[in-house]
């Protein structure tokens, strides 16, 4: 017999929090792995799910076990080699060049390097066109 949660306070039921836990887990998981299918295929954010959602439906698997599932699998990869990683490197190292000139530095810094709060950017300086 299930409980009837519907309409009390979700507050007063046992184990809401552990629920919405695992769920905001789940749904983090579910995003780096179509994340990696963006990056690699190429997709938009709605595709990749698509393509996650229908490989777990075609396997009867939950979506979140087979992102789960994929991202053990391309972390044990051990990330990008060669001209990958090389171009990954150049794109991280010059991303700051390609912001656009009306964009206000200090604030785009702050927001970006927020989980670093011990790192001193460099100047926000720009050469003129």
């Amino acid at each position: 017999m299930s409980e009837d949660v519907e309409g009390s306070d979700r507050a007063d039921w046992p184990g809401w929090a552990e629920v919405l836990e695992g769920v905001r887990r789940s749904r983090g998981r579910v995003e780096q792995a179509k994340g990696a299918l963006m990056l690699v295929y190429g997709l938009d954010s709605t595709a990749a799910e698509q393509l996650l959602r229908r490989h777990s439906r075609d396997r009867g698997l939950p979506t979140a076990v087979l992102a789960d599932q994929f991202l053990h699998t391309v972390a044990a990869l051990g990330g990008a080699a060669g001209p990958e990683h090389a171009r990954f490197d150049h794109l991280l190292l010059t991303a700051h060049q390609r912001l656009p000139a009306d964009t206000d530095c200090p604030d785009v810094l702050e927001q970006a390097l927020a989980p670093h709060a011990d790192w001193t950017p460099p100047s926000c300086d720009r050469p003129t066109s």
